[in-house]
C-alpha cells in the first residue's frame, strides 16, 4: 500500500507537481486503482498542507529558511496552517464577542 506522500514523490518523478490535484481525483492519492480510505486521508492531508507548502515555496521565504527548491514542508506546513486557523478562529471569536456586546447594549 502506497501512502499519499509516497505517491506524491512518485508523481513528481513523472513530472507532476505537488501543487496539482491528481488527475484521478480522490482516487489518485495512493497511486492504486479505485478509491479507498487512504485516498480520502491523503486528500485531506493535501488540502491541509497546501497553504503551508505554497508559502514555503515563495522564493524569499525558501531562501531565508535555506530550504531546497523541491522542499515540501510536511510538519512545518501543518504548523503554518494551524497558525492560520488559530488566527482565523481568534478573529471570528473577537467579532462575535463585539457583536454580542453591542447587541446587549442596544437593549
Amino acid at each position: 500500500m502506497t501512502t499519499w506522500a509516497d505517491c506524491a514523490k512518485i508523481n513528481e518523478g513523472w513530472g507532476h507537481s505537488r501543487f496539482v490535484w491528481p488527475t484521478d481525483g480522490w482516487a489518485g492519492f495512493n497511486c492504486e486503482p479505485g478509491i479507498t480510505i487512504s485516498d480520502i486521508s491523503g486528500g485531506i492531508s493535501w488540502l491541509w498542507t497546501y497553504p503551508g507548502d505554497w508559502f514555503l515555496r515563495l522564493p524569499k521565504v525558501g531562501t531565508f529558511l535555506e530550504l531546497p527548491p523541491d522542499h515540501t514542508g510536511g510538519a512545518l506546513s501543518s504548523a503554518i496552517m494551524f497558525g492560520i486557523s488559530l488566527l482565523v478562529a481568534l478573529s471570528v471569536s473577537a467579532v462575535l464577542d463585539d457583536y454580542r456586546t453591542s447587541a446587549k447594549s442596544k437593549r
